[in-house]
């Protein structure tokens, strides 16, 4: 299979833009960039706001209202001249598959064969579907294109449209999770020729994982689990109350002795270590026996005190978390008083959604 290059929008058209807006559902994430033209991309600002709690509850909005004010405060504070953003879907609500297409003659147009394949891929048809490819190169002597294909339901894909059209921005495009960190990873630190990464991307509610072998991108897989459930079971582990876990999630809460902590952190990561043994299975399964040789996490459960440490402790592979930051120049104050290797990974998905600007 050949290489993959950063991998395109879908669900939009190829526009020039400095904005991505990563609505999630815990808290919305917005990173601003100027493209590169004569040197490195340039890191303008970045921002994140929580949402009201349960706004978003698989991936469906259930406060509207909550959604465009945390929306539109956040680009107040952040990047009041913006206009133009990239925004994002993710989770079960999105279909994606890695599929062959046939190109039976020089006139048969992939985009049609890709329809015709989506007819029988997607479990609902493609009634009230959209759909859409990114193409991964020929394969079978340009007899087969290699494609992942991706739907949504219309009517998902309008809601947030319209809470951001509502909130006074204009997005352009939007992109799949699992593609965003793709291209992060890209701009930053390039796609190594040889081995095994998985991109473990821990969200609120649900932990995609992004598969690159030997230069290429190769499959996504998603664990039903997040930092909503760490947190929960941390909650439990140390019998804190509400107040008290709110305090500890903003790093408010005193603590003399941090070792119950660590312990619960230890004991919280375990469903997520399990879900990332199936998924690493698979893997070796479909390629033969290849095991991962390196982890990235990224998200903002990979921000949660001691989890890189007890996921790391747990697998037994080199892990790091993902400095989305790494590769781009930061303007005059940008980082003032923050260190942005410890904040970097929230920031992944944002940063490869505005990066489109490059592609």
């Amino acid at each position: 299979m050949p290489a993959v290059g950063p991998l395109k929008n879908v669900f939009g058209h190829k526009s020039e833009f400095l904005v991505g807006l990563d609505i999630g559902s815990f808290n919305v994430k917005l990173v601003k960039l100027v493209p590169p033209e004569k040197g490195p991309a340039k890191l303008l600002a970045f921002g994140s706001k929580e949402l009201p709690q349960s706004a978003i509850i698989e991936k469906d909005i259930k406060d509207r209202e909550g959604v465009i004010y945390t929306v539109q405060t956040l680009t107040e504070e952040v990047a009041e001249d913006a206009l133009e953003v990239v925004i994002n879907l993710s989770g079960h609500k999105v279909f994606t598959d890695r599929i062959q297409v046939s190109l039976t003659g020089k006139k048969t147009k992939l985009s049609e064969a890709v329809m015709i394949e989506a007819e029988q891929r997607i479990p609902t048809g493609t009634s009230g579907i959209v759909v859409d490819y990114q193409s991964l190169g020929k394969i079978d002597e340009g007899k087969k294109e290699d494609v992942i294909l991706v739907a949504a339901r219309r009517e998902l894909v309008e809601d947030y449209f319209n809470v951001v059209r509502d909130a006074g921005l204009d997005p352009i495009a939007i992109d799949i999770d699992f593609f965003a960190t793709y291209n992060a990873f890209e701009f930053n630190y390039g796609i190594p020729a040889e081995g095994a990464i998985a991109l473990v991307n821990i969200g609120h509610t649900l932990t995609n994982i992004t598969f690159i072998i030997d230069g290429a991108y190769y499959t996504v897989r998603d664990v039903s689990t997040g930092a909503q459930a760490i947190w929960n079971s941390i909650q439990m582990e140390l019998r804190l109350s509400s107040d008290d876990l709110t305090e500890l999630m903003h790093d408010e809460l005193p603590m003399d002795d941090k070792g119950p902590y660590r312990s619960a952190v230890f004991t919280a990561t375990e469903e997520l270590k399990l879900g990332l043994d199936v998924a690493f299975s698979y893997i070796e399964n479909v390629t033969s026996g290849r095991t991962i040789d390196q982890i990235y996490l990224a998200g903002g459960g990979a921000l949660i005190e001691g989890v890189p440490e007890a996921i790391g402790q747990k697998m037994s592979i080199p892990l790091e978390l993902l400095n989305s930051f790494k590769g781009l120049k930061p303007a005059e104050g940008v980082f003032s008083g923050v260190d942005p290797s410890k904040i970097a990974a929230l920031y992944s998905n944002a940063v490869g959604m505005a990066l489109r600007a490059e592609v």
